[in-house]
């Protein structure tokens, strides 16, 4: 039984609200035992430790009989010899707090290097300490203290050659004290069976079976991504913390709450992801993925495609409400194509419904668009007949490619449907492209093909080309949009024939192309706008008989080699734009 002696208190290493998808933050006392020194014989050694971590909420870390410790010295031809050592009962002190060693040394080297490692199965016959054994771990605190939690000491035999009298052997790994939740949040602790800790390029998978709580000893990392992943053998568990220490001879009571990991190469059915799903893999069409209403899901590694088929075919992806898509890794999303070219079976890459919002974050990328050699879908947006909601891209790289008449992010094509607010802010980096007659960014072809506001404020660079008679970012042919503001980033817009840059789309002298208000503060890095052949304004009008309301840049209009971003008259002469313009504050 481990004996208490004075108490340490530490806070964990998991402050509260630091988790990356969020994990409980504890505090735990640790006891520390300070061992006294004893008188010892040459050749002998009194072994104990400098601060011992708690290994129970009652207890300190002590010696065992029959438990072995390793001995490395120099002899005087200055090869380094291993000699291991058996504890006997005889041997503990203080309650097993220290113990004394007897070692038989052959030709040591006065002043030479002397190391103790304990327990000795953590040694290397090179002195080097043995982590790799530490995936033998069972996830019991028993196994742990007795096999695998090392302590060690690095000195100096002395002038005649013997052991130091005494030494405090200073423990080298971190004890993490775990507890597991599904992201539902019910106790799945005593169903795991494997549970792999990486950290600072160091993994350990530990066995455990039936525990409440699962022990894991580990190197200490200095601010690092810790990954935790687990199976219970049904399914798969992940979470990543991130920026966060593990220090030695520290105790860490962890409650996880883990995400479920989904494998699309695994599924037999469509398939709805939950709140925390990680999904990964390939998915080729046979079934559909959907996002359940008010999910966060990440995307980690997959390369899906919905099913191509004119009635009943679907996205790549599904929003079936409110969503939040977290980006890891390289990832393709590819929506059902139209095999039979009416416009009505085009499926974007990711869908999202009428009155909704999707949100796209993260650290990885993505690359959505329709599939099949007739695209009639955005990238992401809505579908040919059906309304889509707002899109707000606020981290990771985003490419978006828009089929026949729709946009790359945004409306679909034929439709007098559209699509609501685009927002594109934080640290996000977008490429979009729209097919012919849509914009890259905005509303798809057609009268009455809209989009509400477009707003754009990343610390990221915005990419954004318009299909024929598009504009880069705003409206599609006869297509409407609401305001346009852009306030931070490196702004990139490409209309194409008789289509602004950034602004209206062709109108055809038969239908009409409106955008509201477009606004450029002084806060951007950059923007530059061309028009398309033809057109008539690289910033507003895209051809006369469009409608764009005012253009505000840093307050005023800004003039370019005297030309006016929008045909404007003043004092009696009209002035046009020139193409391209590019505004830097």
């Amino acid at each position: 039984m481990k004996q208490t002696s004075k108490i340490l208190s530490i806070v964990a290493l998991f402050a509260a609200g630091a988790l990356t998808v969020g994990c409980n933050s504890l505090k735990e006392e640790l006891e520390v035992s300070v061992p006294d020194t004893v008188q010892v014989k040459t050749f002998t050694s009194t072994v104990g430790f400098d601060a011992t971590k708690a290994l129970t909420s009652a207890g300190v870390k002590t010696f065992a009989a029959d438990e072995t410790i390793a001995v490395f010295y120099t002899n005087e031809s200055s090869n380094l010899v291993k000699t291991t050592y058996t504890f006997t009962a005889g041997d503990l002190i203080d309650g097993g707090r220290r113990a004394t060693i007897t070692v038989s040394m052959d030709e040591p080297q006065a002043n030479g290097a002397v190391k103790y490692i304990y327990p000795a199965a953590m040694a290397n016959n090179d002195g080097s300490v043995n982590y790799s054994a530490l995936n033998a771990q069972d996830g019991t605190l028993e196994t742990l203290a007795a096999n695998f939690d090392v302590a060690t000491f690095d000195g100096n035999l002395t002038a005649e050659a013997a052991l130091p009298a005494s030494v405090n052997l200073s423990n080298q790994l971190a004890i993490g004290e775990f507890t597991i939740k599904n992201w539902g949040g019910d106790a799945i602790t005593n169903s795991i069976t494997s549970l792999t800790v990486e950290n600072g390029g160091n993994s350990y998978t530990v066995s455990p079976s039936s525990l409440d709580t699962i022990y894991v000893a580990m190197q200490p990392v200095t601010t690092g991504d810790i990954v935790f992943t687990a199976t219970d053998g049904t399914s798969n568990y992940c979470k990543t913390v991130s920026g966060k220490t593990l220090a030695r001879n520290n105790l860490y009571p962890v409650s996880l709450k883990m995400n479920k990991v989904v494998s699309l190469d695994a599924l037999e059915s469509d398939y709805t992801a939950l709140d925390g799903d990680i999904l990964t893999g390939t998915r080729d069409g046979t079934y559909q993925i959907s996002i359940t209403d008010g999910a966060t899901v990440t995307l980690k590694d997959v390369d899906i495609t919905g099913k191509g088929e004119e009635y009943n075919g679907f996205p790549g992806i599904t929003c079936l409400g409110d969503a939040t898509i977290m980006l890891s890794g390289t990832n393709s999303v590819k929506g059902g194509a139209d095999e039979y070219g009416s416009g009505t079976g085009g499926w974007p890459g990711i869908f999202v419904p009428y009155d909704k919002t999707l949100t796209i974050d993260g650290t990885g990328s993505l690359d959505a668009r329709p599939s099949g050699s007739n695209e009639w879908a955005p990238g992401i947006g809505s579908s040919c007949d059906d309304w889509c909601g707002n899109i707000i891209i606020q981290g990771g790289s985003v490419t978006a490619t828009g089929g026949y008449r729709s946009a790359g992010i945004g409306g679909g094509c034929f439709s007098e449907f559209g699509c609501g607010n685009i927002t594109i802010t934080g640290s996000a980096n977008v490429s979009a492209t729209g097919g012919n007659g849509a914009a890259g960014i905005g509303s798809g072809y057609n009268t009455n093909s809209s989009c509400g506001n477009i707003t754009i404020s990343t610390t990221g660079t915005v990419t954004a080309q318009g299909g024929r008679e598009g504009a880069g970012i705003g409206t599609g042919y006869r297509g409407n949009c609401g305001n346009i503001t852009i306030s931070k980033g490196t702004v990139t817009a490409t209309g194409k024939a008789r289509a602004a840059g950034i602004g209206t789309g062709w109108p055809d002298g038969i239908g009409s192309s409106i955008c509201g208000d477009i606004t450029i503060t002084t806060g951007v890095t950059s923007v530059t706008a061309t028009k398309g052949s033809g057109g008539q304004c690289s910033i507003g009008k895209g051809e006369y008989g469009a409608n764009c309301n005012s253009v505000t840049i840093g307050g005023t209009v800004y003039m370019e080699g005297g030309f006016f971003i929008v045909d404007e008259e003043i004092d009696g002469e009209t002035y046009l734009t020139q193409s391209p313009l590019v505004y830097t504050p």
